[in-house]
């Protein structure tokens, strides 16, 4: 294999690791979170749930740090070995590009603390729910994670918009603008949702 094609090959599975299992892991984070709007009970069941299934460890590791870890690593090589027009023409597509590589690296950082401060508690069920709630008590880390989950999302739908064209699934321009307008729509509504569930946390304080 050419030095090129190891390069298409990593690149078609950065892309694809984005939408599968990346992607999908943080629609079901969303989801997740959305029971906090119920309560600390309703939260604490589906956290329960989640936490006691028989493989969960094997599905970490496997469906969401490995590929995580991979889409970030190959995602910082893609941005320093890159190159973006945004400064010299401004073209959308440009600024896109150079927000998509921004909002990955800061998302680097935004899962390692949220990671450190949430999971590595080791807090089971309901225990989950207190600790946003104190965590998000601080008015520093609610701006952080309201401003992570904006991150979050424009990251994964503009990769999304990004990914069915390079897939060749939106070929051309006026399905490309429909993609894009559906996209930001699907933004919208997974920013608000999530949103919600943090003002959820909040309130339980």
């Amino acid at each position: 294999m050419t030095p090129d094609e190891r390069h298409f090959l990593l690149r078609k599975l950065h892309s694809l690791s984005g939408v599968v299992p990346v992607g999908l892991f943080l629609l079901q984070h969303i989801y997740h979170n959305a029971y906090a709007i119920q309560g600390r009970e309703a939260f604490g069941r589906v956290t329960a749930e989640l936490q006691g299934l028989p493989v969960a460890i094997a599905l970490e590791v496997g469906l969401i740090w490995i590929p995580i870890l991979y889409h970030a690593l190959y995602g910082f090589y893609v941005m320093f070995t890159g190159k973006s027009n945004a400064r010299h023409y401004g073209y959308m597509k440009n600024w896109m590009y150079y927000l998509q590589r921004v909002t990955g690296a800061f998302l680097f950082f935004y899962i390692l603390f949220h990671v450190v401060t949430t999971w590595g508690t080791r807090a089971h069920g309901a225990e989950m729910y207190d600790v946003m709630v104190y965590q998000l008590s601080k008015p520093w880390v609610l701006v952080f994670y309201v401003v992570g989950l904006a991150a979050a999302v424009f990251h994964f739908c503009n990769g999304l918009w990004t990914f069915a064209i390079s897939w060749g699934i939106t070929v051309g321009a006026k399905s490309q603008r429909i993609s894009g307008y559906s996209c930001l729509a699907f933004g919208l509504i997974l920013y608000f949702v999530g949103c919600w569930a943090l003002l959820s946390f909040k309130g339980g304080a």
